[in-house]
């Protein structure tokens, strides 16, 4: 009896190594997936039904240049990549490809928001191979080479100027931290940044090659970047630099909130050929943006006044400025909106004539350069100025120095935080 025990369990160790591999039911956070060998980044992370891996389909269809569709009234998800469509219906353990109906181990699921289907039978429809690692727990997928959309990276800058490559840029320097920040939050992890003291957790290790404006080009060099990321306003100082010692730039406008949103659209199609890659960011940051607005809807309108500090003066922030575009999104009305402002223009001089005039009901105050300092400025002005005395601002309390960690220039991700912080302040 002992003996047949054993050869049983011999034989059933024999079977078990025989069976192909197939993921568990595991948590989606240690699922790899690597599209010829490059690692997929979605929207939603993968998850696994049935020993099935799911993802969301449009990035999966999209992976191989189908064309995609949804029908809402039958819930269906269509791929079409030349002559083979692939179907598949939510919650059905059905799909049908070119018009035959085949068994699926796994139904298609909603998970945040998104559609998921199964990755190996849809990429196994299109052509690919499909394998997976249990040690790593990886899947790769191997594409056809026709089905292999071809990739040009391209950005645009501000003043029109395109940045076109053939590569895809594996080595980015990013000469602001929150551009860095951004670019993190998408998986390019730079390889180089400017000087910051706030870096946040996740790049603390990104080596530091000088200020944004006047970068180390030594250190620069040494990083051996495929693309630097400057800010425009100074690209004719660095433009002649970076051409003379052959490093590739690209000028970012990265001032205001709106800018943000416009860049992160632009990176997701420039790194990896569609902007859904950042849909999940841009949901999120619009999420919390409507939520702030629905808070203060109805509410009177405020009339307000942004100074802007530096230590050799105090500006107006316009509308265009990254305070001010914010203040107009939250119903301010900015006293510069009654003068002659060039579009984009951010800070014009301050005008005490036109400021009584419009007597603002608040009042904010940013120091930028050397915050301490300016922020001393302020005081002084304020008490030493009986002008500002007379403003409504002043006799309510409502001056109101803004946090000099959100309101910086270059706001990159934090900015959101900012919004729900300033709909706060003006709207108590």
């Amino acid at each position: 009896m002992k003996k047949l025990i054993v050869v049983l369990m011999s034989v059933a160790l024999v079977v078990g190594a025989l069976i192909p591999l197939q993921p568990q039911n595991l948590e989606a956070s240690t699922i790899r997936i690597l599209m010829d060998g490059e690692p997929m980044t979605l929207e939603v992370p993968p998850v696994v039904r049935a020993g099935r891996v799911l993802v969301p389909f449009r990035a999966l269809f999209e992976a191989f240049g189908a064309t995609v569709g949804w029908t809402a009234a039958t819930e269906t998800v269509t791929g079409q990549l030349g002559t083979t469509t692939v179907s598949l219906r939510l919650n059905r353990p059905e799909a049908v490809v070119n018009e035959r109906t085949v068994r699926l181990d796994v139904v298609p699921v909603v998970l945040n928001g998104r559609t998921l289907v199964p990755l190996r039978f849809v990429a196994e429809n299109l052509g690919a191979d499909v394998r997976w690692e249990e040690r790593t727990q990886t899947v790769t997928v191997v594409r056809p080479v026709a089905t292999r959309p071809a990739h040009v990276f391209r950005l645009v800058e501000a003043d029109g100027t395109e940045l076109v490559l053939a590569e895809i840029p594996r080595r980015v320097v990013a000469l602001s931290v929150n551009t860095a920040g951004v670019l993190a939050s998408m998986g390019i992890m730079p390889v180089g940044m400017a000087n910051t003291t706030r870096a946040p957790h996740t790049l603390r290790d990104v080596p530091q090659l000088g200020s944004p404006m006047s970068p180390d080009i030594e250190r620069l060099r040494a990083v051996r970047p495929d693309l630097v990321i400057a800010n425009i306003l100074f690209k004719p100082r660095l433009a002649p630099i970076f051409r003379q010692h052959g490093l590739t730039a690209y000028f970012i406008d990265n001032q205001r909130y709106s800018d943000v949103i416009a860049n992160l659209e632009m990176f997701g199609r420039a790194f990896f050929n569609n902007s859904n890659h950042a849909q999940a960011l841009i949901d999120h940051i619009r999420g919390r943006e409507r939520a702030a607005l629905a808070a203060v809807q109805g509410r009177p309108q405020p009339r307000v006044l942004i100074i802007f500090g530096t230590p050799q003066a105090f500006m107006l922030s316009t509308q265009y400025s990254y305070v001010g575009e914010m203040v107009k999104m939250l119903g301010g009305r900015n006293v510069t909106e009654g003068m002659t402002v060039a579009r984009h223009t951010q800070q014009i001089p301050l005008s005490m004539e036109n400021i009584i005039t419009f007597n603002p009901e608040i009042i904010l105050r940013i120091s930028h350069g050397s915050p301490e300092q300016v922020a001393r400025m302020f005081a002084a002005e304020f008490a030493q100025n009986p002008v500002w005395g007379r403003m409504d601002a002043v006799r309510n309390g409502r001056v109101i120095d803004l946090p000099p960690a959100l309101f910086m220039s270059n706001p990159g991700l934090p900015m959101i935080d900012a919004f729900e912080a300033l709909a706060r302040f003006m709207y108590p």
